[in-house]
Protein backbone atom coordinates (compact mmCIF):
# COMPACT_ATOMS: atom_id res chain seq x y z
CA UNK A 1 0.00 0.00 0.00
CA UNK A 2 1.29 3.44 -1.11
CA UNK A 3 0.00 6.30 0.99
CA UNK A 4 0.62 10.14 0.38
CA UNK A 5 0.50 12.68 2.46
CA UNK A 6 0.55 15.41 1.03
CA UNK A 7 -1.79 16.63 -1.69
CA UNK A 8 -4.06 19.96 -1.32
CA UNK A 9 -7.41 20.73 -3.09
CA UNK A 10 -9.83 23.61 -2.26
CA UNK A 11 -13.43 23.98 -2.95
CA UNK A 12 -13.60 25.37 -6.96
CA UNK A 13 -16.42 28.51 -5.38
CA UNK A 14 -13.26 29.36 -3.19
CA UNK A 15 -10.63 29.88 -6.40
CA UNK A 16 -10.91 33.87 -6.43
CA UNK A 17 -11.06 35.39 -9.91
CA UNK A 18 -7.53 35.32 -11.93
CA UNK A 19 -5.95 33.23 -9.15
CA UNK A 20 -2.34 31.58 -9.29
CA UNK A 21 -2.47 28.26 -11.54
CA UNK A 22 -1.71 26.32 -8.29
CA UNK A 23 -5.15 27.45 -6.91
CA UNK A 24 -6.68 26.09 -10.60
CA UNK A 25 -4.66 22.94 -9.97
CA UNK A 26 -5.85 22.14 -6.38
CA UNK A 27 -9.37 23.03 -7.82
CA UNK A 28 -9.62 20.52 -10.17
CA UNK A 29 -10.72 17.54 -7.83
CA UNK A 30 -11.51 15.14 -11.13
CA UNK A 31 -8.07 15.76 -12.39
CA UNK A 32 -6.39 14.71 -8.64
CA UNK A 33 -8.37 11.80 -8.70
CA UNK A 34 -7.28 10.76 -12.44
CA UNK A 35 -4.11 11.36 -11.52
CA UNK A 36 -4.08 8.84 -8.40
CA UNK A 37 -5.88 6.10 -10.24
CA UNK A 38 -3.62 5.92 -12.90
CA UNK A 39 -0.17 6.08 -10.46
CA UNK A 40 1.49 3.99 -8.18
CA UNK A 41 -0.30 5.69 -5.54
CA UNK A 42 -3.39 3.82 -3.48
CA UNK A 43 -4.08 6.17 -0.85
CA UNK A 44 -4.05 10.30 -0.48
CA UNK A 45 -4.40 12.61 2.44
CA UNK A 46 -5.91 15.72 1.57
CA UNK A 47 -5.25 19.03 2.88
CA UNK A 48 -5.61 22.93 2.34
CA UNK A 49 -3.01 25.02 4.41
CA UNK A 50 -3.19 28.11 2.65
CA UNK A 51 -6.56 28.63 2.99
CA UNK A 52 -6.37 30.83 6.48
CA UNK A 53 -3.02 32.73 5.41
CA UNK A 54 -4.67 34.19 2.50
CA UNK A 55 -7.78 35.39 3.96
CA UNK A 56 -6.12 36.73 7.24
CA UNK A 57 -6.97 40.25 6.94
CA UNK A 58 -10.57 39.42 6.45
CA UNK A 59 -11.18 38.62 10.16
CA UNK A 60 -12.45 35.53 12.38
CA UNK A 61 -15.72 35.32 10.96
CA UNK A 62 -14.93 35.33 7.57
CA UNK A 63 -12.09 32.66 8.75
CA UNK A 64 -14.62 30.71 10.20
CA UNK A 65 -16.86 30.21 8.16
CA UNK A 66 -13.94 29.61 5.29
CA UNK A 67 -12.67 26.61 7.63
CA UNK A 68 -16.12 25.22 8.22
CA UNK A 69 -16.82 24.91 4.04
CA UNK A 70 -13.60 23.98 3.27
CA UNK A 71 -13.54 21.16 6.22
CA UNK A 72 -16.90 20.35 5.00
CA UNK A 73 -15.46 19.61 1.39
CA UNK A 74 -12.40 17.67 2.17
CA UNK A 75 -14.63 15.53 4.82
CA UNK A 76 -17.58 14.81 1.62
CA UNK A 77 -14.56 13.85 -0.71
CA UNK A 78 -13.26 11.23 1.49
CA UNK A 79 -16.79 10.22 2.52
CA UNK A 80 -17.83 9.19 -1.67
CA UNK A 81 -13.89 7.58 -1.78
CA UNK A 82 -13.12 6.35 1.90
CA UNK A 83 -10.77 3.61 0.05
CA UNK A 84 -8.75 6.22 -1.26
CA UNK A 85 -8.83 9.42 0.46
CA UNK A 86 -8.05 10.61 4.15
CA UNK A 87 -8.15 14.65 5.18
CA UNK A 88 -6.83 17.49 7.52
CA UNK A 89 -8.44 19.64 8.73
CA UNK A 90 -8.49 23.80 8.33
CA UNK A 91 -7.88 26.00 11.06
CA UNK A 92 -6.77 28.83 12.53
CA UNK A 93 -4.30 27.90 15.48
CA UNK A 94 -4.41 31.04 17.49
CA UNK A 95 -8.09 32.12 16.83
CA UNK A 96 -9.42 30.69 20.04
CA UNK A 97 -12.27 29.07 20.89
CA UNK A 98 -14.40 28.94 17.66
CA UNK A 99 -11.39 27.56 15.75
CA UNK A 100 -11.00 24.96 18.10
CA UNK A 101 -14.30 23.75 18.64
CA UNK A 102 -14.09 23.55 14.44
CA UNK A 103 -11.13 21.42 15.22
CA UNK A 104 -12.94 19.28 17.60
CA UNK A 105 -15.64 19.23 15.00
CA UNK A 106 -12.93 18.09 12.46
CA UNK A 107 -12.23 15.33 14.48
CA UNK A 108 -14.75 13.49 16.23
CA UNK A 109 -17.57 14.28 13.89
CA UNK A 110 -16.02 14.52 10.49
CA UNK A 111 -13.27 11.74 10.96
CA UNK A 112 -10.49 13.73 10.15
CA UNK A 113 -7.30 12.52 11.05
CA UNK A 114 -5.09 15.45 11.89
CA UNK A 115 -4.44 19.10 11.13
CA UNK A 116 -2.39 21.03 8.31
CA UNK A 117 -1.64 24.64 9.41
CA UNK A 118 0.59 27.30 8.46
CA UNK A 119 4.09 27.22 11.08
CA UNK A 120 3.47 31.44 10.93
CA UNK A 121 -0.11 33.52 10.55
CA UNK A 122 1.55 37.26 10.64
CA UNK A 123 3.81 37.70 13.42
CA UNK A 124 2.63 35.03 15.65
CA UNK A 125 4.24 31.10 15.50
CA UNK A 126 2.89 27.94 17.14
CA UNK A 127 4.95 28.62 20.49
CA UNK A 128 3.19 32.33 20.69
CA UNK A 129 0.38 32.11 23.81
CA UNK A 130 -2.16 32.40 21.70
CA UNK A 131 -1.78 28.88 19.60
CA UNK A 132 -1.43 26.97 23.14
CA UNK A 133 -4.69 25.86 23.67
CA UNK A 134 -4.47 24.90 20.12
CA UNK A 135 -1.32 22.73 20.81
CA UNK A 136 -3.01 21.57 23.87
CA UNK A 137 -6.10 20.24 22.13
CA UNK A 138 -4.04 18.80 19.71
CA UNK A 139 -2.33 16.71 22.21
CA UNK A 140 -5.78 15.57 23.71
CA UNK A 141 -7.28 14.55 21.06
CA UNK A 142 -4.34 12.48 19.82
CA UNK A 143 -3.71 13.47 16.20
CA UNK A 144 -0.40 14.89 14.55
CA UNK A 145 0.15 19.12 13.72
CA UNK A 146 1.01 18.94 10.21
CA UNK A 147 3.48 22.44 9.63
CA UNK A 148 3.25 23.44 5.81
CA UNK A 149 4.91 26.65 5.23
CA UNK A 150 2.73 29.66 3.92
CA UNK A 151 2.39 30.97 0.35
CA UNK A 152 4.15 33.94 0.90
CA UNK A 153 6.98 34.16 3.66
CA UNK A 154 8.45 36.84 5.38
CA UNK A 155 11.47 36.75 2.84
CA UNK A 156 9.55 37.19 -0.05
CA UNK A 157 10.78 40.98 -1.02
CA UNK A 158 14.36 39.34 -1.24
CA UNK A 159 13.13 36.07 -2.87
CA UNK A 160 10.87 37.39 -5.78
CA UNK A 161 12.51 36.25 -8.95
CA UNK A 162 13.25 32.34 -10.15
CA UNK A 163 10.55 31.28 -7.49
CA UNK A 164 12.93 31.62 -4.84
CA UNK A 165 10.39 32.18 -2.06
CA UNK A 166 8.82 29.51 -2.95
CA UNK A 167 11.83 26.91 -3.39
CA UNK A 168 14.10 28.74 -0.51
CA UNK A 169 11.75 31.03 1.22
CA UNK A 170 9.48 28.17 2.21
CA UNK A 171 12.16 25.88 3.65
CA UNK A 172 13.29 28.64 6.11
CA UNK A 173 10.19 29.31 7.06
CA UNK A 174 9.53 25.78 8.73
CA UNK A 175 12.70 25.51 10.03
CA UNK A 176 12.37 28.77 11.48
CA UNK A 177 9.27 26.90 13.15
CA UNK A 178 10.73 23.99 13.96
CA UNK A 179 13.33 25.53 15.75
CA UNK A 180 11.05 28.07 18.15
CA UNK A 181 9.08 24.41 18.88
CA UNK A 182 12.58 22.96 20.03
CA UNK A 183 14.11 25.68 21.82
CA UNK A 184 11.66 27.70 23.35
CA UNK A 185 10.57 24.19 25.23
CA UNK A 186 6.74 23.66 23.28
CA UNK A 187 7.93 19.84 22.64
CA UNK A 188 8.93 19.35 25.99
CA UNK A 189 5.33 21.45 27.16
CA UNK A 190 3.54 18.93 25.31
CA UNK A 191 5.18 15.30 25.47
CA UNK A 192 2.73 13.69 23.48
CA UNK A 193 2.17 16.65 20.76
CA UNK A 194 2.84 14.85 16.96
CA UNK A 195 4.44 17.26 14.71
CA UNK A 196 4.79 16.74 10.87
CA UNK A 197 6.71 19.11 8.89
CA UNK A 198 6.79 19.33 5.21
CA UNK A 199 9.68 19.10 2.28
CA UNK A 200 11.50 16.68 5.04
CA UNK A 201 11.46 19.23 7.46
CA UNK A 202 12.38 22.32 5.65
CA UNK A 203 15.92 23.43 6.06
CA UNK A 204 16.70 22.33 9.44
CA UNK A 205 18.93 19.73 8.55
CA UNK A 206 21.18 21.83 7.39
CA UNK A 207 20.89 23.79 10.75
CA UNK A 208 20.75 21.42 13.17
CA UNK A 209 24.38 21.35 13.83
CA UNK A 210 24.20 25.18 15.04
CA UNK A 211 21.11 24.34 17.36
CA UNK A 212 23.33 21.73 18.72
CA UNK A 213 26.26 24.22 19.67
CA UNK A 214 23.99 27.06 21.14
CA UNK A 215 22.95 23.91 23.69
CA UNK A 216 26.42 22.84 23.96
CA UNK A 217 27.73 26.56 25.40
CA UNK A 218 24.14 27.25 27.17
CA UNK A 219 26.60 27.79 30.19
CA UNK A 220 28.25 30.42 28.31
CA UNK A 221 27.23 34.12 29.49
CA UNK A 222 26.91 34.89 25.62
CA UNK A 223 24.76 31.43 24.91
CA UNK A 224 22.29 31.69 28.03
CA UNK A 225 19.13 29.63 26.56
CA UNK A 226 15.55 30.99 27.64
CA UNK A 227 14.14 27.50 28.84
CA UNK A 228 16.14 24.82 30.44
CA UNK A 229 15.39 21.96 27.96
CA UNK A 230 15.63 18.27 28.19
CA UNK A 231 18.16 17.15 26.22
CA UNK A 232 20.08 18.80 23.06
CA UNK A 233 18.08 19.68 20.01
CA UNK A 234 18.88 16.86 18.53
CA UNK A 235 17.24 14.76 20.89
CA UNK A 236 13.65 16.03 19.66
CA UNK A 237 14.19 15.08 15.75
CA UNK A 238 13.21 11.85 17.17
CA UNK A 239 9.78 13.40 18.04
CA UNK A 240 8.89 14.72 14.61
CA UNK A 241 7.86 13.34 11.11
CA UNK A 242 8.63 14.55 7.78
CA UNK A 243 7.54 13.95 4.62
CA UNK A 244 9.61 13.48 1.10
CA UNK A 245 8.84 16.40 -0.62
CA UNK A 246 12.60 17.33 -1.85
CA UNK A 247 13.12 15.87 -5.23
CA UNK A 248 17.26 15.52 -3.98
CA UNK A 249 18.47 11.82 -2.78
CA UNK A 250 20.70 13.68 -0.69
CA UNK A 251 17.90 15.48 1.54
CA UNK A 252 15.87 12.41 1.46
CA UNK A 253 18.68 10.40 2.66
CA UNK A 254 19.64 13.06 5.72
CA UNK A 255 16.26 13.35 6.48
CA UNK A 256 16.34 9.55 7.33
CA UNK A 257 19.18 9.62 9.11
CA UNK A 258 17.96 12.66 10.72
CA UNK A 259 14.35 11.69 11.87
CA UNK A 260 14.82 8.04 11.40
CA UNK A 261 12.86 5.76 9.25
CA UNK A 262 10.34 5.51 10.78
CA UNK A 263 9.32 9.22 10.78
CA UNK A 264 9.78 9.65 7.30
CA UNK A 265 6.61 9.36 4.65
CA UNK A 266 6.09 9.85 0.85
CA UNK A 267 4.72 13.17 -0.10
CA UNK A 268 4.21 14.31 -3.49
CA UNK A 269 2.94 17.93 -3.23
CA UNK A 270 0.21 17.31 -6.36
CA UNK A 271 -1.60 19.11 -6.80
CA UNK A 272 -0.38 21.71 -7.09
CA UNK A 273 2.88 20.83 -8.34
CA UNK A 274 2.20 19.25 -11.71
CA UNK A 275 4.46 16.28 -11.63
CA UNK A 276 3.16 12.59 -11.78
CA UNK A 277 2.56 11.17 -8.69
CA UNK A 278 5.06 8.54 -9.99
CA UNK A 279 8.23 10.68 -10.04
CA UNK A 280 7.97 10.84 -5.79
CA UNK A 281 7.38 7.20 -5.65
CA UNK A 282 10.45 6.69 -8.00
CA UNK A 283 12.78 8.96 -5.93
CA UNK A 284 12.08 6.90 -2.76
CA UNK A 285 12.41 3.98 -4.44
CA UNK A 286 15.91 5.32 -5.60
CA UNK A 287 17.03 5.14 -2.00
CA UNK A 288 18.02 1.58 -2.21
CA UNK A 289 16.84 0.40 1.14
CA UNK A 290 15.90 -3.13 2.05
CA UNK A 291 12.62 -3.97 1.12
CA UNK A 292 10.93 -3.19 5.21
CA UNK A 293 12.49 -0.06 5.18
CA UNK A 294 11.05 1.41 1.51
CA UNK A 295 7.63 -0.04 2.68
CA UNK A 296 7.83 2.04 5.84
CA UNK A 297 8.43 5.37 3.93
CA UNK A 298 6.12 4.23 1.08
CA UNK A 299 2.96 3.46 3.07
CA UNK A 300 3.35 1.96 6.86
CA UNK A 301 4.55 5.39 8.59
CA UNK A 302 1.12 7.32 7.47
CA UNK A 303 -0.67 4.16 7.97
CA UNK A 304 0.26 4.01 11.50
CA UNK A 305 0.36 8.28 12.58
CA UNK A 306 -2.83 8.59 10.73
CA UNK A 307 -4.41 5.33 12.02
CA UNK A 308 -5.55 4.74 8.19
CA UNK A 309 -5.41 1.13 8.82
CA UNK A 310 -9.56 0.39 8.24
CA UNK A 311 -9.28 2.94 5.61
CA UNK A 312 -6.74 1.52 3.35
CA UNK A 313 -8.03 -2.07 3.46
CA UNK A 314 -11.25 -0.71 2.21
Amino acid sequence: MIVDVHSHLIPREMVPPGAVAAMTLMSDTDGFLRAQEESPVDFSVISQPMLMETRLKEGPAVLLDLARRCNDFLAGLVQQHPDRLAALAVVYPQGGDPFLREFERCVRELDMRGVMVCPRYGDLFLDSPEAQDFLALASQLDVPVYLHPPGVTFAKGYLDQCRLDETIGRGLETAIALGRLIMLGVLDKYPNLKIVASHVGGALIGVFGRLEYSYELREHPLYTLPVELTGPPSSYARRVWVDTVAFWQPALRAAVETFGVDKVMLGTDTPPLPFPLAKSVEHVRALGLPPEQEQAILGDNAVALFRLAAAVRG
